[in-house]
């Protein structure tokens, strides 16, 4: 019997905002304003400072890409 797995497969990542010069709702306002929505995990998880971000589409992905590439910079 096998319990454990090498695989894991998910379809969103969580982003830890816990070492950087922004807040994680920081980071969500201004992707919001750019038309990008993540999730904040502090309503629903009781995580503090994280966002969970759903892998989309290719044209989706970029555009995340870009928005948080433009808020870093």
């Amino acid at each position: 019997m096998k319990i454990f797995s090498n695989e894991v497969t998910a379809n969103f990542l969580l982003l830890s905002f816990d070492k950087c010069k922004y807040s994680a709702n920081f980071v969500f306002n201004k992707l919001q304003s750019k038309g990008i929505i993540l999730r904040s995990t502090e309503n629903g998880y009781n995580i503090k400072n994280k966002l969970r971000l759903t892998i989309g589409s290719k044209v989706q992905n970029e555009k995340f890409i870009k928005a948080i590439t433009d808020i870093f910079n």
